[in-house]
C-alpha cells in the first residue's frame, strides 16, 4: 500500500509539473508574501477523519480491541491459556497463513505491473487505472483476511483473558502491537 501511494503521488506530481511550467510569471507587490502553509500528507495517505482524530487522541480502535498472536504467545501462562485454546489459535493462524501468503504474492506481482505501467513515457490511463483497482482490491482482501484472523483469535479467548491482556499491554495506547499497528 505504501508503494502504491508513493507511485500514485509521484505520478500526480509528474502530471502537475507541465502545468507549473506554463504558469505566467508572478508580479511582485509591495506586501511580503504569506508564509508557506505547513506540508500536508497526500490525500491518499490520509486516514478518514474519525480515524485521524482517534489516533491523535492516542487511540487505535483495532489495537485497543484485538490481540495479535505475538502478544498472546508472550503471555500465555500469565493469562492461563489452555492447551485447547493454544491448539485452536495455532489452527486459525495456519489457516490464515495458507490464504494470506499467496495473496501477498499476488499483491506484489500486480503492484509490480502497476509500477511498470507508470514507468512508461506515456501512460495508458485505462489500463493503469484498472491495475490500480486490482491492487487496491487485493490489498483490501489482505486486510479483511488479517482482520478475520484477529477476530477469530479474540473469540477463542475468554473475557477474563482478554481483560488480562489489555492490562498487560497497558490498557489503551501502551506499547505497540506489531500485527495490529500497521493497518
Amino acid at each position: 500500500m505504501k508503494t502504491l501511494t508513493l507511485i500514485l503521488l509521484c505520478a500526480g506530481l509528474v502530471g502537475i509539473a507541465p502545468l507549473a511550467e506554463a504558469a505566467p510569471p508572478r508580479v511582485a507587490f509591495a506586501a511580503p508574501p504569506a508564509p508557506p502553509a505547513p506540508p500536508q500528507p497526500p490525500m491518499a495517505a490520509q486516514a478518514p477523519r474519525a480515524m485521524r482524530v482517534q489516533r491523535r487522541a492516542g487511540r487505535d480502535p483495532l489495537r485497543d480491541k484485538l490481540f495479535p498472536p505475538e502478544l498472546i504467545m508472550g503471555h500465555q501462562e500469565d493469562i492461563g491459556l489452555t492447551d485447547a485454546q493454544r491448539k485452536a489459535i495455532i489452527k486459525e493462524i495456519e489457516a490464515g497463513q495458507s490464504k494470506l501468503v499467496p495473496l501477498q504474492w499476488q499483491v506484489r506481482a500486480e503492484a509490480d505491473k502497476l509500477e511498470a505501467a507508470l514507468s512508461a513515457p506515456r501512460v495508458d490511463e485505462q489500463r493503469t487505472l484498472a491495475l490500480a483497482d486490482k491492487v487496491s482490491g487485493l490489498e483490501r482482501d489482505l486486510k479483511r483476511l488479517h482482520l478475520t484472523l484477529l477476530i477469530r483469535i479474540k473469540n477463542i479467548l475468554s473475557a477474563d483473558q482478554q481483560q488480562k491482556l489489555q492490562q498487560m499491554r497497558g490498557g489503551r495506547g501502551g506499547g505497540r502491537d506489531p500485527v495490529v499497528a500497521d493497518w
